[in-house]
């Protein structure tokens, strides 16, 4: 677990309270600096590996509340992807929680977890 963060957020109609993991508040604080960024300008940026950083950006752009705007949209993540700040994000609560999903063991990491089990 890598920890929470509340951050303070302003858009057009609403001010909000964003509940959001460490990797997330990383990516949300990028956008402070700029409109527009793309997934490798993300990762060079932040320092996150690509597999967190799809399924943060994947929480942050895809799932129930989309913090951010993704293009081309999709419901996956990939490489060639760029994200700007959605500053038309509404929603009804003041506080909002972004949750990260899990992510795909890939087989490789499965036999690993099984060799260590047995």
């Amino acid at each position: 677990n890598m920890g929470t963060a509340d951050i303070k957020a302003a858009f057009k109609k609403r001010k909000h309270e964003l509940n959001v993991s460490t990797y997330q508040m990383v990516i949300l604080m990028l956008f402070n600096e700029t409109d527009k960024l793309s997934f490798k300008e993300i990762r060079e940026q932040s320092g996150i590996p690509a597999a967190d950083l799809r399924r943060n950006l994947f929480a942050l752009s895809c799932s129930k509340y989309k913090i951010l705007k993704k293009l081309p949209a999709s419901a996956s993540v990939e490489e060639t992807d760029s994200f700007s700040y959605n500053g038309k994000f509404r929603s009804k609560l003041r506080r909002v929680r972004i949750l990260t999903g899990a992510g795909k063991e890939t087989s490789s990491e499965r036999k690993a977890t099984r060799r260590k089990i047995t």
